[in-house]
Parts: structure tokens; sequence; C-alpha cells
């Protein structure tokens, strides 16, 4: 017995080096495993939109984008415009909205999403997607952090000068606010309470294992690739009650998740004057695709995608009515920012649908759009919601007439 637990005891840990060892060589030797591996999908630089997915990672294009295949001028009868919401970040391909909005409605759509990208970028990505002669375009917004990244696209990225405001007080706001960091400052303060949270799910040493063993990075690419969660509810939990001033865990039957409210309030802050001139560039630049589609004989749609706080907010307020004043100003502000969308647009007639009541009303029928973790984009129940919103959107503006 003894030295059958000697054996197990060697050749188990031996066994584990010779498959990092293999794997490593593969790495080396093959970009798409390495692509498999990657935390992150591999992107490459772009002059405009600052980066791209690469094609060489699994799921994607010959464009980098997450399809199967580029259609040909006229194939697809929808394109998808928007962040990693609607690229589906945490799910497979097929779970990503687009993907199952052709599955819902039988018409061909191309996903053009992806991580980072917000309006401003869909005003250099509408040629491209014009090409394909679709017969409607949906850019999808998603409200948590497409504010600061229309503000900082044109601000920082140097993009679409002619967005930049004229209002000389505002402009020396927002210089005075870049000289001091504020925003910056706040987000890695956020960002580290999230690095936190995960070294406390982790361990120090689970923490090393994930960031360097290529096993490690195989399993993640099985878990994305399957959309399972690798941790039970404990670790999120506990993880979120580390730092109430910024997390909090909700469970009510089936149903578990963390709120990063503090993280996503900054995104959302229209106290702020950089999230105030996001606000202004977001539904400018909507505006503007709309005008250029409709230029071109192409439907267009504006769908708005909730923060996951917003989603959970009736559901919360049942359970507990002492809620951080910061989670109830994120939604407070978000609410906001829907009614200013929703006056805008009605004033220049562009198609506009905010997904939040339907999402809203997956959780009252005790389904979980989101994953347990703090992670704030949707899983592939809440991609599904997507789906059916955009479906029934397009369907109600009569947006679906094949001409």
């Amino acid at each position: 017995m003894l030295r059958k637990s000697i054996f197990i005891g060697i050749a188990l840990p031996l066994t584990l080096l010779i498959c990092e060892g293999l794997l490593f060589l593969t790495e080396q030797f093959s970009p798409k495993y390495k692509a498999i591996s990657e935390k992150a999908v591999v992107i490459l630089p772009d002059n405009k939109l600052g980066h791209r997915p690469s094609p060489h990672y699994p799921e994607h294009d010959s464009k980098g984008f997450r399809n199967e295949a580029v259609p040909s001028p006229g194939e697809a009868f929808v394109v998808a415009l928007g962040d990693s919401q609607t690229y589906g970040a945490g799910v497979s391909r097929n779970s990503a909205w687009p993907q199952q909005l052709e599955k819902l409605s039988g018409w061909k759509t191309y996903n053009m999403a992806y991580g980072g990208y917000g309006p401003v970028h869909s005003l250099f990505l509408l040629e491209e997607a014009l090409e394909m002669r679709p017969k409607i375009i949906v850019e999808a917004f998603y409200a948590g952090n497409d504010l600061y990244d229309s503000y900082f696209h044109v601000y920082e990225g140097g993009h679409f000068p002619q967005l930049k405001s004229t209002d000389k007080a505002l402009l020396q706001a927002l210089k005075e606010l870049k000289e001091s960091n504020s925003l910056s400052k706040s987000l890695k303060q956020e960002t580290r309470i999230a690095q936190n949270m995960k070294q406390i799910e982790f361990g120090n040493f689970r923490s090393f294992i994930s960031e360097y063993s290529n096993l490690y990075g195989l399993l993640r690419a099985v878990k994305r690739f399957l959309n399972i969660e690798l941790r039970d509810w404990d670790y999120y939990r506990q993880s979120a009650m580390q730092t109430p001033q910024s997390t909090m865990p909700f469970e009510r039957g089936s149903i578990k998740t963390v709120f990063s409210f503090g993280f996503r309030f900054i995104g959302v802050d229209l106290q702020n004057p950089i999230i105030k001139e996001g606000m202004r560039i977001y539904l400018e630049s909507i505006r503007r695709l709309h005008a250029t589609a409709k230029e071109n004989g192409v439907a267009f749609l504006a769908l708005l995608i909730p923060t996951k706080e917003s989603v959970f907010k009736d559901a919360i307020l049942k359970q507990n009515k002492d809620l951080p004043e910061k989670f109830l100003q994120l939604v407070k502000n978000e609410e906001e920012i829907i009614r200013e969308s929703e006056r805008f647009f009605k004033t220049h007639q562009v198609p506009f649908r905010s997904c939040l009541p339907p999402l809203r009303a997956s959780v009252q029928n005790d389904e979980q759009p989101f994953p347990m973790s703090w992670d704030g984009h949707l899983n592939q129940t809440g991609q599904r919601v997507l789906a059916e919103c955009a479906f029934n959107s397009l369907k109600k503006f009569n947006l679906i007439k094949k001409s």
C-alpha cells in the first residue's frame, strides 16, 4: 500500500509536468492553440478602432469577427454592432444574441461586435457593415461603460474630433478632470477590489496556477466554450462580502449572483462631466449611424443593454430596502440615461428600444440572465432574452420587411 502511494505521489506530478511541457511546446508551434489557451481573445492593432479581434482565434471568421464565415454581399439580413455584450463574452459563439436571433428569426445575422467597442467605433465599422448590403443594422449600446468609452475614443483617442464640444466652460472642466486623474483613480481602485476578490476566490497558489499553467489555460478554454461555472456560490458570496462598499451578493431561490455596483456606478455617473459628455457623444453617434444607414437604404435599430444592477432592482428591493447609496444612484442614473435616450431618439426618429423590461421579467420568472460571479456580462439565458428583445423590436418598428 505504501509502495502504491509513493508511486502515485511520484507519477501524478510527473504526468502533470509532462502535460505542461507538451502543451508549452504546442503553444510555441501552434498559434491557433495559443489563441485557445489565452485568457482573452488575441487582438490586432488598428489605427481607427484601436484594436480588432484576430482571425486566428477560434470561433472567429477571416475578418476577425465572431462568426462561422464572412457572408457574401447581400447574404446577411442583419448586421449587429456593439461591445462585449453583443460579442458574447463568457458564452459560446452560438449563444451570443446575434446568433440566437438568427435561430429565432431565420434571418442570416452577422456579428461585428467586440469588447471595448462602442457607438464611436461603430461609426468606423459602418462602412464595412454596409459593404455587406444588409437589410438591417442593429447598434447595441451597453449602459455600463459605453458612455465612458465614447468620451475616451473622441477626447483621448483623437477620433472624430467634430464630435467634441465647443463649450469652453465644459472643455475647461474636462481638462481639469483629466489633470486631476480622478476618474482614472476611481477606476483603478474599483478594479483593484475586483482583483482582490479574485485573490480571495482562488488563493495565492491557485492564482499563480491560473496565470502560468497551460493545463489551466486549456481548462479555462473548455469552460468558455461549454458555458459552465467552475466554482460554487460560496466562493462568490464570501468574496463579495469582503467589500460591501463596492460589491454585494444576492440570493433568491435558484438565482444567485454578485453585484459590482461600485465599479459600474463610475460608468453611469452623470454628475461627472466626462460621463455626461460621453452621453452626448453616444447619442450623436447613434443619430449619425441611423442617418447614414437610412441614406443607404438600410433599416436601423438602436438597442440598449442594461447593467446587471438595473435588471435586478425590483427583485432586490423586495428583499432589502436598505441598499447602498451608490447602488441606488447607479440605478437612478441609468433610468435617466434611458429616458434621455428615448427623448432624443424620438425627436430624431431613430428606432430605439431598451431591453431592460424583458430582462427584469426574466428575473421575475426565476430565470438567471447573468452568471453567479460579479461578471456583468449576460449568460446564455440573458443572451436569449436579448435576441427576443431585438426580434420583437424589429417587428414593432416594421423593420423586417424584405424589399
